[in-house]
């Protein structure tokens, strides 16, 4: 009776292994093959915003998201986008679906820094302190977070954090614009002078490439030098709040 028991038994087994083994490769076609659509989506998206067709872009990054919801990078870029075209409470109803946990650290950190740009908009300095102070925790490489950290808190007057916060600063040159901005002035501050005249010199390269573009020779020139910019800016930067206006 045993034996008879054993036949049955067994193919069925084999039966439902190999059902499983049919649905688990199903499932992992169909989720390359999502992949694959939201990656489109996204390039469509990228095209659409650079084109300046909001809209269009907008929905490309929703059916990019919905056709493979596991891909948050698809949101992250949406609720980036949003920030940039100053719709603040859009773009935190996006950024909301996020679960921190699935990005790496430098994805996390961009979320919070997202997070402290529509704080800034809405002028809640505190909570957005908090987001750069997140940002920093999550990726601790985060220039950005860094110097937007050290003059939030120049802000406050809280001159030593800031001091502390400069002195872990590793990376200025390839960071945006603004961000370069605000290191000069605030390493300036501090009497950083070594460091704020490097920083000069890319800032004042940037400023006469824009000349460049304009045709303005005389001011490209004048740009190009970079002792003048240091100069031209040590006034402000005499100010410890000058570094806010970039935010």
């Amino acid at each position: 009776m045993r034996r008879w028991l054993q036949g049955p038994v067994v193919w069925g087994l084999v039966f439902v292994l190999f059902f499983c083994g049919v649905l688990y490769a199903q499932n992992a076609q169909d989720e390359s093959l999502a992949k694959k659509k939201a990656e489109l989506f996204i390039q469509k998206a990228q095209k659409a915003q650079q084109a300046g067709k909001v809209d269009e872009a907008v929905e490309a990054f929703q059916d990019a998201y919905e056709v493979y919801p596991k891909n948050f990078g698809a949101i992250l870029l949406l609720g980036d986008m949003l920030c940039t075209i100053g719709m603040f409470s859009d773009a935190q109803d996006v950024l909301k679906k996020i679960p921190l946990s699935s990005l790496p650290p430098n994805g996390q950190a961009q979320v919070h820094l997202l997070f402290a740009k529509i704080y800034l908009a809405s002028s809640s300095l505190e909570l957005a302190v908090g987001s750069y102070n997140d940002a920093l925790k999550a990726n601790p490489a985060n220039e950005t977070a860094r110097i937007r950290l050290s003059v939030a808190h120049q802000c406050f007057g809280a001159e030593r954090k800031s001091l502390e916060l400069l002195k872990g600063l590793k990376n200025i040159e390839g960071l945006p614009y603004r961000d370069r901005v605000m290191a000069f002035f605030i390493d300036t501050y501090h009497d950083n002078f070594s460091r704020a005249l490097e920083t000069a010199q890319g800032l004042s390269s940037d400023i006469a490439a824009m000349e460049d573009e304009d045709g303005d020779i005389a001011m490209k020139a004048f740009w190009e030098t970079s002792w003048i910019f240091f100069l031209a800016n040590l006034p402000l930067a005499a100010n410890p709040l000058t570094g806010s206006l970039y935010f």
